[in-house]
């Protein structure tokens, strides 16, 4: 029977060609888990009731793709459209000044590290979200005027509509309101106190890790990438800061 050798390097070299530029922060399953009930607090200020306290965002290179694309890893069950599986590397190689890859010197990954619940965000990619907030108001377990996605890469258009009259009111950027991370600050012409209005915006998407597979990872004294699947988070104020 002829002896298949696995090379890691050639593997880790793939991925950091082919791979994708992505974000990643480690869960901590947050202390304020009722053991009886087995749900986190709704008013933990430390999760904001989410469960999982994340650590500070970690920059990488990975491959990710759509599970549909692979029919082999529908078998692990309870995935869906829209989830993906990503490919995690040990290591990534070195690149030299002039940009040329150098074969025989690689730096750890910490991503290596990654687990289920940690989140993965995809930084070369901006869906586009419409949702509705409360001016000075919390609303959806958010601070007031905070967009449910952290990682926003522009707003299209904040407007306010008028159900009795029909009237539509658009607010200009960097002079009616400007964007804080994922907060909106009103600085000139805004809605009244208590009055909803509606945003649509672009962000990168984040998913959260559902499981890892089971597949043997240390082969002919190397570890070989790791795969997990991804579920994509529709909504909640995770991830960014940590806070």
């Amino acid at each position: 029977m002829p002896t298949i050798q696995l090379h890691a390097n050639k593997f880790e070299e793939l991925i950091y060609r082919r791979g994708r530029p992505v974000r990643w922060q480690e869960a901590i399953i947050c202390t304020c888990w009722n053991m009886s009930s087995g749900q986190p607090s709704f008013n933990c200020k430390a999760c904001k009731g989410t469960g999982y306290v994340y650590s500070d965002p970690y920059d990488g290179i990975a491959l990710v793709m759509s599970v549909t694309a692979n029919k082999n890893f529908e078998q692990f069950g309870g995935v869906d459209i829209g989830d993906a599986i990503m490919t995690v590397p040990k290591r990534y190689p070195v690149i030299l000044p002039n940009g040329t890859m150098d074969r025989a010197s690689f730096t750890e990954n910490s991503m290596f590290d990654i687990g289920i619940f940690d989140l993965i965000t995809l930084l070369d990619d901006s869906y586009k979200t419409s949702e509705h907030l409360i001016k000075d108001i919390p609303y959806g377990n958010r601070p007031a005027d905070t967009l449910s996605n952290y990682y926003i890469t522009g707003i299209k258009s904040i407007q306010q509509m008028d159900p009795q009259t029909g009237t539509i009111k658009t607010y200009k950027k960097d002079i009616d309101y400007e964007l804080e991370d994922n907060k909106i600050k009103w600085i000139g012409d805004q809605p009244s106190p208590g009055s909803t209005y509606s945003v649509v915006y672009y962000h990168h998407p984040t998913y959260s890790i559902y499981t890892m597979l089971p597949k043997p990872r240390h082969q002919d004294k190397q570890d070989l990438p790791k795969y997990a699947v991804l579920k994509y988070v529709m909504s909640g104020f995770i991830g960014g800061d940590g806070k």
